[in-house]
């Protein structure tokens, strides 16, 4: 099973879920949503109120620790708690099991269940602490993440404070505190049983975001890694050599590209969308930059 969670329709969702049935078979995504959307009915749905017992115990100690003028503080709570809906859900049904959660902006370009996952390994990450796309061996290494992070909120607040206050105030580690954060502490602590899974085996990968180079050819436009096609396979070029992608994370303004990237048939108003942005930076953008440089200007 793989799992996404959101809360809302946005636009790009049907698109990201057909795309992984399209690699992984119809009925292998399971949207766990706030209410049942029409343009989503197609797609397996559970609810979050159905499964929210433990989510709900954690909204009750969750305390923002964001930098002021931050507005990611408005939707950190559904990432922390998006882990327990999927927890939950999977008890419920005796799951016994691996899995996967994803992000809700990922197009999944292999077949999950095939991905190479090492001896010994229980979960996974994606350079060091981004969870876009994540694989759990089962639902007990995903009880003991969910009550990691709740034992932090109910018991040691004081150490996340902390944490933000040394690492988050000056500016070393982002905008503040959120799940990602509880994802690279409870690795960094079981190293032993994690696996990253940016990092290529057997030349393949997972992009933990295409907004950022990670080491990749970058593109000279847009920023972030330059994206190549074999066929429907994305692939980058990581110290001069191929590294093609199960999944690609379109972040950010790059949700833009989810209908280029889409296997299926997307609507022409949503291609003409991520055409224009990709224009937009390749003709506006450029020039401004070059005088940017040119003037020295950081």
């Amino acid at each position: 099973m793989i799992f996404i969670v959101n809360k809302g329709s946005p636009w790009h969702l049907p698109y990201v879920a057909e795309q992984i049935e399209v690699t992984n078979g119809k009925g292998s995504v399971v949207l766990v949503l706030d209410t049942r959307y029409p343009e989503l009915k197609r797609f397996n749905t559970i609810l979050m109120d159905d499964y929210s017992r433990m989510a709900s115990e954690f909204a009750a100690y969750y305390k923002p620790f964001f930098l002021e003028g931050d507005t990611h503080h408005e939707f950190a709570l559904i990432w922390f708690q998006r882990y327990m809906f999927v927890l939950e859900y999977l008890e419920s049904i005796g799951h016994k099991g691996d899995f996967w959660i994803v992000d809700s902006d990922v197009m999944v370009y292999s077949d999950l269940a095939k991905v190479r996952v090492l001896e010994g390994k229980r979960f996974t990450r994606n350079k060091e602490q981004d969870p876009c796309f994540t694989w759990f061996a089962d639902t007990a290494i995903l009880r003991e993440f969910c009550e990691y992070m709740l034992d932090y909120y109910k018991n040691r607040l004081a150490e996340i404070e902390a944490l933000f206050i040394k690492h988050y105030l000056p500016g070393k580690m982002g905008a503040g505190i959120c799940e990602m954060t509880f994802l690279r502490l409870f690795a960094d602590e079981r190293l032993s049983i994690c696996q990253d899974l940016s990092v290529p085996i057997d030349g393949w990968a997972f992009d933990r975001g295409i907004h950022e180079p990670d080491g990749y050819r970058q593109n000279a436009f847009i920023g972030g890694k330059r994206i190549y096609w074999d066929g429907r396979t994305p692939y980058g070029m990581l110290k001069g050599k191929r590294v093609n992608f199960h999944g690609l994370h379109c972040q950010g303004q790059y949700k833009n590209l989810i209908p280029l990237y889409f296997s299926g048939t997307a609507a022409p108003e949503d291609i003409r969308r991520g055409k224009a942005w990709k224009r937009s930076f390749g003709i506006a953008k450029a020039p401004k930059v070059l005088i940017r440089k040119m003037i020295g200007y950081r």
